[in-house]
Protein backbone atom coordinates (compact mmCIF):
# COMPACT_ATOMS: atom_id res chain seq x y z
CA UNK A 1 0.00 0.00 0.00
CA UNK A 2 1.37 3.86 -0.95
CA UNK A 3 1.38 6.36 1.75
CA UNK A 4 -1.07 8.08 0.43
CA UNK A 5 -3.21 5.12 0.62
CA UNK A 6 -2.49 4.69 3.94
CA UNK A 7 -3.18 8.16 4.93
CA UNK A 8 -6.38 8.18 3.61
CA UNK A 9 -6.54 4.93 5.17
CA UNK A 10 -5.86 6.24 8.65
CA UNK A 11 -8.03 9.27 8.20
CA UNK A 12 -11.10 7.30 6.86
CA UNK A 13 -10.92 5.07 10.04
CA UNK A 14 -10.85 7.80 12.38
CA UNK A 15 -13.97 9.64 10.93
CA UNK A 16 -15.87 6.15 10.51
CA UNK A 17 -15.93 6.67 14.47
CA UNK A 18 -14.75 10.24 15.01
CA UNK A 19 -18.05 11.94 13.55
CA UNK A 20 -20.19 10.28 15.54
CA UNK A 21 -18.07 10.95 18.75
CA UNK A 22 -18.55 14.85 17.83
CA UNK A 23 -21.92 14.59 19.43
CA UNK A 24 -23.07 13.18 16.10
CA UNK A 25 -21.13 15.78 14.14
CA UNK A 26 -24.43 18.12 14.79
CA UNK A 27 -21.89 20.95 15.81
CA UNK A 28 -20.96 23.33 13.65
CA UNK A 29 -17.38 22.93 14.08
CA UNK A 30 -17.84 19.04 13.73
CA UNK A 31 -19.23 19.36 10.55
CA UNK A 32 -16.11 21.55 9.47
CA UNK A 33 -14.11 18.79 10.36
CA UNK A 34 -15.51 16.22 8.53
CA UNK A 35 -15.43 17.96 5.64
CA UNK A 36 -11.50 18.98 5.65
CA UNK A 37 -11.10 15.07 7.02
CA UNK A 38 -12.91 14.13 3.68
CA UNK A 39 -11.09 16.46 1.74
CA UNK A 40 -7.69 15.37 2.82
CA UNK A 41 -8.71 11.68 2.38
CA UNK A 42 -9.99 12.63 -1.09
CA UNK A 43 -6.75 15.07 -2.01
CA UNK A 44 -4.25 12.47 -0.68
CA UNK A 45 -5.90 10.03 -2.47
CA UNK A 46 -6.22 11.59 -5.85
CA UNK A 47 -2.79 12.76 -5.40
CA UNK A 48 -1.49 9.10 -5.49
CA UNK A 49 -3.27 7.27 -7.65
CA UNK A 50 -3.69 8.07 -11.57
CA UNK A 51 -7.06 10.39 -12.18
CA UNK A 52 -7.89 7.65 -14.87
CA UNK A 53 -7.47 4.82 -12.57
CA UNK A 54 -9.73 6.91 -9.87
CA UNK A 55 -12.44 7.43 -12.59
CA UNK A 56 -12.56 3.76 -13.74
CA UNK A 57 -14.80 1.11 -11.93
CA UNK A 58 -17.70 2.02 -8.89
CA UNK A 59 -15.85 5.26 -8.12
CA UNK A 60 -17.79 6.71 -11.48
CA UNK A 61 -21.10 6.33 -9.19
CA UNK A 62 -19.42 8.54 -6.42
CA UNK A 63 -18.54 11.21 -8.32
CA UNK A 64 -20.62 11.72 -10.75
CA UNK A 65 -23.38 12.25 -7.74
CA UNK A 66 -20.87 15.17 -5.75
CA UNK A 67 -20.44 16.54 -8.90
CA UNK A 68 -24.25 17.29 -9.41
CA UNK A 69 -24.16 18.69 -5.47
CA UNK A 70 -21.60 20.91 -6.67
CA UNK A 71 -23.39 21.55 -9.95
CA UNK A 72 -26.69 22.18 -7.92
CA UNK A 73 -25.47 24.22 -5.50
CA UNK A 74 -23.75 26.86 -7.47
CA UNK A 75 -27.07 27.42 -9.80
CA UNK A 76 -28.96 28.11 -6.64
CA UNK A 77 -26.44 30.27 -5.17
CA UNK A 78 -24.76 31.88 -7.77
CA UNK A 79 -26.23 35.29 -9.41
CA UNK A 80 -28.80 34.72 -12.22
CA UNK A 81 -30.41 37.02 -14.90
CA UNK A 82 -34.03 38.05 -13.68
CA UNK A 83 -35.55 36.33 -16.55
CA UNK A 84 -34.14 33.03 -15.61
CA UNK A 85 -34.90 33.11 -12.15
CA UNK A 86 -38.48 33.83 -12.72
CA UNK A 87 -38.54 31.18 -15.11
CA UNK A 88 -37.17 28.61 -12.64
CA UNK A 89 -38.66 29.80 -9.75
CA UNK A 90 -41.52 32.44 -9.62
CA UNK A 91 -42.12 32.00 -6.05
CA UNK A 92 -38.21 33.19 -5.16
CA UNK A 93 -38.82 35.84 -7.85
CA UNK A 94 -41.80 37.36 -6.15
CA UNK A 95 -39.96 36.88 -2.40
CA UNK A 96 -37.29 38.85 -4.12
CA UNK A 97 -39.21 41.52 -5.55
CA UNK A 98 -41.66 42.13 -2.10
CA UNK A 99 -38.84 41.85 0.57
CA UNK A 100 -35.06 43.76 -1.22
CA UNK A 101 -34.69 46.97 -2.53
CA UNK A 102 -33.14 46.76 -6.38
CA UNK A 103 -30.62 49.49 -6.31
CA UNK A 104 -28.95 47.82 -2.69
CA UNK A 105 -28.72 50.18 0.10
CA UNK A 106 -28.85 53.14 -0.79
CA UNK A 107 -32.52 52.83 -2.20
CA UNK A 108 -33.48 50.92 1.12
CA UNK A 109 -35.09 53.89 2.61
CA UNK A 110 -37.16 54.40 0.11
CA UNK A 111 -38.28 50.99 -0.19
CA UNK A 112 -38.82 50.95 3.37
CA UNK A 113 -41.47 53.89 3.09
CA UNK A 114 -43.35 52.81 0.00
CA UNK A 115 -43.79 49.10 1.84
CA UNK A 116 -45.24 51.26 4.57
CA UNK A 117 -47.58 53.09 2.55
CA UNK A 118 -48.64 49.76 1.31
CA UNK A 119 -49.36 48.85 4.76
CA UNK A 120 -51.41 51.70 5.84
CA UNK A 121 -48.68 53.31 7.57
CA UNK A 122 -48.93 56.98 7.29
CA UNK A 123 -46.33 59.47 6.78
CA UNK A 124 -45.88 62.50 6.85
CA UNK A 125 -45.09 64.51 3.06
CA UNK A 126 -43.07 66.90 4.22
CA UNK A 127 -40.59 64.35 5.82
CA UNK A 128 -37.45 64.16 3.68
CA UNK A 129 -36.27 60.36 3.10
CA UNK A 130 -32.96 59.59 4.02
CA UNK A 131 -30.30 58.14 1.65
CA UNK A 132 -29.18 54.83 2.73
CA UNK A 133 -25.82 53.86 2.95
CA UNK A 134 -23.53 53.54 -0.69
CA UNK A 135 -23.85 49.76 -0.51
CA UNK A 136 -24.19 47.63 -3.62
CA UNK A 137 -25.18 44.91 -1.15
CA UNK A 138 -25.47 41.20 -2.22
CA UNK A 139 -26.27 40.37 -5.57
CA UNK A 140 -26.71 36.96 -5.15
CA UNK A 141 -29.22 37.31 -2.56
CA UNK A 142 -31.21 39.21 -5.22
CA UNK A 143 -30.49 37.32 -8.19
CA UNK A 144 -30.39 34.00 -6.81
CA UNK A 145 -32.71 30.98 -7.16
CA UNK A 146 -31.71 30.86 -3.33
CA UNK A 147 -33.37 32.81 -0.90
CA UNK A 148 -30.04 32.25 1.46
CA UNK A 149 -27.16 31.63 -0.74
CA UNK A 150 -24.72 30.95 1.94
CA UNK A 151 -26.93 28.29 3.44
CA UNK A 152 -27.37 26.84 0.09
CA UNK A 153 -24.11 26.28 -0.06
CA UNK A 154 -23.20 25.17 3.36
CA UNK A 155 -25.82 22.76 2.99
CA UNK A 156 -23.92 21.61 -0.13
CA UNK A 157 -20.99 21.09 1.44
CA UNK A 158 -22.70 19.18 4.28
CA UNK A 159 -23.81 16.66 1.84
CA UNK A 160 -20.39 16.54 -0.34
CA UNK A 161 -18.49 14.99 2.89
CA UNK A 162 -20.28 11.83 2.86
CA UNK A 163 -20.14 11.47 -0.96
CA UNK A 164 -16.29 12.04 -0.90
CA UNK A 165 -16.11 9.62 2.23
CA UNK A 166 -17.52 6.74 -0.07
CA UNK A 167 -15.42 7.74 -2.72
CA UNK A 168 -12.27 7.17 -0.61
CA UNK A 169 -13.76 4.01 1.27
CA UNK A 170 -14.87 2.59 -2.55
CA UNK A 171 -11.24 2.86 -3.72
CA UNK A 172 -9.81 2.01 -0.81
CA UNK A 173 -11.76 -1.19 -0.64
CA UNK A 174 -10.94 -2.75 -3.62
CA UNK A 175 -7.78 -4.41 -2.13
CA UNK A 176 -8.81 -7.43 -0.03
CA UNK A 177 -6.64 -6.61 3.07
CA UNK A 178 -7.82 -2.94 3.29
CA UNK A 179 -11.38 -3.91 2.82
CA UNK A 180 -11.01 -6.33 5.75
CA UNK A 181 -9.17 -3.76 7.64
CA UNK A 182 -12.13 -1.18 7.23
CA UNK A 183 -14.35 -3.86 8.36
CA UNK A 184 -13.03 -4.68 11.74
CA UNK A 185 -12.74 -0.05 11.99
CA UNK A 186 -16.25 -0.43 11.92
CA UNK A 187 -16.74 -2.99 14.74
CA UNK A 188 -14.61 -1.80 16.82
CA UNK A 189 -16.01 1.44 16.52
CA UNK A 190 -19.33 -0.46 16.99
CA UNK A 191 -17.97 -2.09 20.51
CA UNK A 192 -16.20 1.46 21.39
CA UNK A 193 -20.16 3.31 21.46
CA UNK A 194 -21.24 0.44 23.06
CA UNK A 195 -19.18 0.63 25.95
CA UNK A 196 -19.65 4.51 26.17
CA UNK A 197 -23.60 4.28 26.16
CA UNK A 198 -23.11 1.34 28.94
CA UNK A 199 -20.66 3.75 30.97
CA UNK A 200 -23.54 6.57 30.57
CA UNK A 201 -26.14 4.78 31.76
CA UNK A 202 -23.93 3.41 34.55
CA UNK A 203 -22.17 6.70 35.82
CA UNK A 204 -23.42 9.33 33.46
CA UNK A 205 -23.97 13.23 34.89
CA UNK A 206 -26.78 14.01 32.21
CA UNK A 207 -24.19 15.45 29.56
CA UNK A 208 -23.15 14.37 25.98
CA UNK A 209 -20.09 12.41 26.95
CA UNK A 210 -19.64 13.87 30.18
CA UNK A 211 -18.67 17.75 29.11
CA UNK A 212 -21.46 18.81 26.62
CA UNK A 213 -24.74 19.77 27.90
CA UNK A 214 -27.62 18.39 26.23
CA UNK A 215 -29.85 20.49 24.02
CA UNK A 216 -33.30 21.37 25.27
CA UNK A 217 -35.26 19.29 22.68
CA UNK A 218 -32.69 16.57 22.42
CA UNK A 219 -32.80 12.89 23.83
CA UNK A 220 -29.37 12.49 24.23
CA UNK A 221 -27.96 8.61 24.11
CA UNK A 222 -23.99 7.81 23.66
CA UNK A 223 -22.32 10.52 21.63
CA UNK A 224 -25.75 11.58 19.69
CA UNK A 225 -28.25 13.31 20.50
CA UNK A 226 -30.75 11.17 19.47
CA UNK A 227 -31.02 7.57 20.13
CA UNK A 228 -32.44 6.99 17.12
CA UNK A 229 -29.16 8.04 15.17
CA UNK A 230 -27.08 5.63 17.82
CA UNK A 231 -28.99 2.41 17.12
CA UNK A 232 -28.76 3.46 12.77
CA UNK A 233 -24.83 3.32 13.54
CA UNK A 234 -24.81 0.31 15.88
CA UNK A 235 -26.87 -2.05 14.05
CA UNK A 236 -24.76 -1.67 10.82
CA UNK A 237 -21.94 -2.53 12.59
CA UNK A 238 -23.32 -5.24 14.69
CA UNK A 239 -24.54 -6.81 11.34
CA UNK A 240 -20.77 -6.72 10.23
CA UNK A 241 -19.42 -8.47 13.67
CA UNK A 242 -21.88 -11.17 12.22
CA UNK A 243 -20.49 -11.12 9.12
CA UNK A 244 -16.67 -11.10 9.86
CA UNK A 245 -17.80 -14.17 12.42
CA UNK A 246 -19.44 -16.23 9.34
CA UNK A 247 -16.20 -15.71 7.32
CA UNK A 248 -13.83 -17.02 9.92
CA UNK A 249 -15.79 -20.01 10.78
CA UNK A 250 -16.72 -20.71 7.06
CA UNK A 251 -13.41 -21.21 6.19
CA UNK A 252 -12.15 -20.59 2.66
CA UNK A 253 -15.22 -21.85 1.00
CA UNK A 254 -17.26 -19.99 2.87
CA UNK A 255 -19.20 -23.48 3.99
CA UNK A 256 -20.37 -23.68 7.60
CA UNK A 257 -19.83 -27.39 7.74
CA UNK A 258 -18.40 -29.23 11.26
CA UNK A 259 -14.53 -29.24 9.39
CA UNK A 260 -14.48 -25.33 8.68
CA UNK A 261 -16.05 -24.73 12.60
CA UNK A 262 -14.17 -27.06 14.04
CA UNK A 263 -11.01 -25.76 12.75
CA UNK A 264 -11.89 -22.48 13.56
CA UNK A 265 -12.69 -23.20 16.61
CA UNK A 266 -9.11 -25.19 17.59
CA UNK A 267 -6.98 -22.83 15.93
CA UNK A 268 -6.17 -21.04 18.93
CA UNK A 269 -3.22 -18.81 17.34
CA UNK A 270 -5.45 -16.45 14.90
CA UNK A 271 -9.28 -17.60 14.70
CA UNK A 272 -9.87 -17.88 18.50
CA UNK A 273 -8.60 -14.50 19.43
CA UNK A 274 -10.28 -12.92 16.60
CA UNK A 275 -13.87 -14.85 17.46
CA UNK A 276 -13.41 -13.28 21.02
CA UNK A 277 -12.50 -9.89 20.26
CA UNK A 278 -15.58 -10.01 17.53
CA UNK A 279 -17.82 -11.19 19.93
CA UNK A 280 -17.24 -9.00 22.47
CA UNK A 281 -17.69 -5.79 20.04
CA UNK A 282 -21.16 -7.18 19.07
CA UNK A 283 -22.10 -7.83 22.62
CA UNK A 284 -21.30 -4.39 23.56
CA UNK A 285 -22.80 -2.96 20.57
CA UNK A 286 -25.84 -4.90 21.10
CA UNK A 287 -26.26 -3.76 24.61
CA UNK A 288 -26.14 -0.27 23.50
CA UNK A 289 -28.60 -1.36 21.03
CA UNK A 290 -31.03 -2.07 23.80
CA UNK A 291 -30.48 0.39 25.82
CA UNK A 292 -31.23 2.93 23.37
CA UNK A 293 -34.72 1.95 23.02
CA UNK A 294 -35.30 2.75 19.13
CA UNK A 295 -37.38 -0.18 17.80
CA UNK A 296 -36.84 1.12 14.18
CA UNK A 297 -33.33 -0.07 15.44
CA UNK A 298 -33.92 -3.10 16.82
CA UNK A 299 -35.95 -4.35 13.40
CA UNK A 300 -33.49 -3.26 11.06
CA UNK A 301 -31.24 -5.27 13.13
CA UNK A 302 -33.51 -8.18 12.94
CA UNK A 303 -34.09 -7.55 8.97
CA UNK A 304 -30.57 -7.70 8.27
CA UNK A 305 -29.82 -10.92 10.23
CA UNK A 306 -32.78 -12.34 8.09
CA UNK A 307 -30.80 -11.37 5.15
CA UNK A 308 -27.60 -12.10 6.59
CA UNK A 309 -28.61 -15.80 7.92
CA UNK A 310 -30.90 -17.38 5.39
CA UNK A 311 -32.63 -20.18 6.49
CA UNK A 312 -30.88 -22.59 4.75
CA UNK A 313 -27.65 -21.27 5.99
CA UNK A 314 -29.12 -21.74 9.28
CA UNK A 315 -30.09 -25.03 9.02
CA UNK A 316 -26.34 -26.01 7.90
CA UNK A 317 -25.33 -24.19 10.51
CA UNK A 318 -26.90 -26.16 13.38
CA UNK A 319 -25.55 -29.45 12.70
CA UNK A 320 -21.93 -27.59 12.13
CA UNK A 321 -21.90 -26.07 15.56
CA UNK A 322 -23.51 -29.09 17.62
CA UNK A 323 -20.17 -31.31 17.34
CA UNK A 324 -18.03 -28.69 18.02
CA UNK A 325 -19.48 -27.77 21.36
CA UNK A 326 -18.32 -31.51 22.35
CA UNK A 327 -14.86 -31.35 20.40
CA UNK A 328 -12.92 -31.71 23.24
CA UNK A 329 -13.78 -34.67 24.46
CA UNK A 330 -13.57 -36.57 21.21
CA UNK A 331 -10.65 -38.46 19.62
CA UNK A 332 -10.14 -36.85 16.72
CA UNK A 333 -10.21 -33.06 18.60
CA UNK A 334 -7.51 -34.70 21.20
CA UNK A 335 -4.72 -35.09 18.58
CA UNK A 336 -5.94 -31.88 17.29
CA UNK A 337 -5.24 -29.82 20.12
CA UNK A 338 -2.05 -32.22 21.22
CA UNK A 339 -1.00 -32.23 17.17
CA UNK A 340 -1.74 -36.19 16.85
CA UNK A 341 -3.54 -35.25 13.96
CA UNK A 342 -3.10 -37.75 10.77
CA UNK A 343 -1.51 -36.24 7.29
CA UNK A 344 -4.91 -35.81 5.93
CA UNK A 345 -6.15 -33.68 8.41
CA UNK A 346 -3.49 -31.74 8.99
CA UNK A 347 -3.17 -30.43 5.60
CA UNK A 348 -6.45 -29.81 5.18
CA UNK A 349 -5.78 -27.62 7.97
CA UNK A 350 -3.04 -26.14 6.98
CA UNK A 351 -4.58 -25.25 3.81
CA UNK A 352 -7.39 -24.14 5.26
CA UNK A 353 -7.42 -20.13 4.84
CA UNK A 354 -9.93 -17.93 6.56
CA UNK A 355 -11.05 -15.06 4.54
CA UNK A 356 -8.37 -12.89 5.07
CA UNK A 357 -5.40 -15.23 6.07
CA UNK A 358 -2.51 -16.03 3.59
CA UNK A 359 -2.55 -20.18 2.43
CA UNK A 360 0.57 -22.06 3.28
CA UNK A 361 -0.36 -24.21 0.35
CA UNK A 362 0.41 -21.83 -1.83
CA UNK A 363 -2.93 -20.68 -2.62
CA UNK A 364 -4.27 -17.15 -2.84
CA UNK A 365 -7.15 -17.68 -1.07
CA UNK A 366 -7.01 -14.70 1.42
CA UNK A 367 -6.88 -11.22 0.99
CA UNK A 368 -3.35 -10.83 2.65
CA UNK A 369 -0.55 -11.48 4.99
CA UNK A 370 -0.50 -10.54 8.45
CA UNK A 371 -4.41 -9.04 9.16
Amino acid sequence: MTTGRTIALGVLSFLIGGAALAFGAVETWAQAWLLFGALLAFGVLVWTDPWERLWRGRGRRVLIPAACVIVWGLLQSLPLPAAVVRTLSPKTARLHARVLPTSGGEALPAFLVAKAAETGVKIEDDAPVPRGPADPGSLAARSSLSVNPGATRRACLAWLAPLLLAFVAERLAQDRVTRYRLLWVVVSWTGVLGAIALLQRVMGNGKILWVRDAPPDSMPFGPFVNPNHYAAYVELGILVGFGLILAILGGSDGRLSRENVRSALVDRGWAVPRLIALGAFVVLGTCGLILSGARGGVVALAAGLVVLFPLGRLRAMIPALRPSSCSSGSPSASRAGSGGRSEPSRARSSCRASPIRPSPCGRTSGAGPGV
